[in-house]
């Protein structure tokens, strides 16, 4: 039975003084720096965020009186902020700091489907074979994202089991050939990690569009199948894929400045330029960033509902059915998990 819960009174009261503080979806002691909770927004708030985020600013009114705590609790207006810096290199999904972000088949398919076209045009210009291993590519995967949400309409368990294995085996295949692609592109991933001072070369090579596409589809395909293998009540395999999407941007340390000094190498451009090159090489930096501290936060929830011997596809339903845009939380307590207790006594089980 998993424990997840409204944000009880207390929480809040602990955030407010400063008792507890929020660090991206996890709330921890201020003292003693342990994690006491994961926050975990519903369906609805994960969808609203990322279509407020996508559609552009949002007057800070608007938020306040939309969400009310939620909105401080998860540091909204941040959110959108990085979303829309993201924006201009896609893969907005992947960096949501939401938890797991259960319900995301539907933001992910908004977002490939954002990048196809863009990925067609810069995969026009490379040779005719290529081309073609792109179209493949970007057709397997929207419709193992879409067999993956089509799921969930179907009555049978088994049926629905069925889907998201048939779902698991095509993304995984998909990151692997994403994976290879952007090698080919010089950008490994894989095979032992780079120190921050990499070269720029490799910082070069990763600016470039083609390696950005990869990227960001590559993103979005392993938080696809985090909760894909959540479904299938896999947690600790969906914390490896987290956990290796979190190894995958700690071995990409480049900062903004990094990559826009590789970019320009040794040429001086006009100031309009520069401000674009300084503006994407800014996003492409926060992308990098985001999304490795957001894999990481999504490993310890997985490891979490494993070590409590919760069911995920249970846990995957109560988020993705809860019927508001509100915020819960999964305790973090071994004791209270024993006990079968809440760790803020008076909020109760969903």
């Amino acid at each position: 039975m998993i424990q997840l819960m409204a944000v009880p009174a207390s929480l809040l009261a602990h955030v407010g003084t400063g008792a507890a503080y929020v660090s991206g979806a996890l709330v921890k002691d201020s003292a003693s720096h342990q994690i006491l909770a994961h926050l975990q927004p519903t369906s609805r708030l994960s969808q609203w965020v990322f279509d407020v985020g996508m559609a552009g600013p949002l007057a800070p009114l608007e938020v306040a009186s939309s969400l009310g705590a939620n909105a401080q609790l998860l540091e909204i207006r941040g959110m959108l902020e990085t979303l829309q810096t993201v924006a201009s290199v896609g893969a907005v999904a992947s960096v949501l700091n939401l938890g797991v972000s259960i319900g995301g088949f539907a933001m992910v398919l908004t977002s490939l489907r954002r990048m196809e076209g863009t990925m067609d045009k810069v995969f026009a210009a490379v040779k005719s074979i290529e081309n073609v291993q792109t179209a493949d590519f970007l057709g397997t995967t929207m419709a193992a994202v879409e067999r993956a949400e089509s799921a969930f309409a179907l009555p049978s368990a088994g049926d629905r089991r069925r889907y998201w294995e048939e779902a698991d085996l095509e993304l995984s295949r998909a990151v692997g050939i994403a994976l290879k692609r952007l090698a080919a592109h010089g950008v490994g991933l894989e095979g032992g990690s780079q120190k921050p001072d990499a070269d720029p070369e490799t910082a070069r090579r990763l600016c470039t569009p083609e390696a950005v596409e990869l990227l960001r589809w590559l993103l979005a395909l392993s938080s696809t199948r985090v909760e894909v293998l959540l479904g299938l009540q896999m947690p600790t395999e969906a914390a490896r894929q987290s956990r290796q999407t979190a190894r995958w941007m700690t071995s990409l340390p480049f900062n903004s400045m990094d990559l826009a000094k590789a970019q320009l190498g040794s040429r001086t451009v006009p100031p309009t330029q520069m401000a674009r090159l300084t503006s994407q090489a800014s996003a492409l930096s926060l992308l990098i960033e985001r999304a490795g501290a957001v894999s990481g936060e999504r490993a310890m929830l997985c490891d979490h509902l494993h070590e409590q011997g919760a069911d995920s596809l249970e846990y995957v339903l109560a988020v993705r059915n809860h019927p508001e845009a509100t915020v819960l939380m999964l305790p973090h307590s071994s004791s209270a998990s024993r006990a079968n207790q809440p760790l803020f006594p008076e909020a109760g089980l969903s």
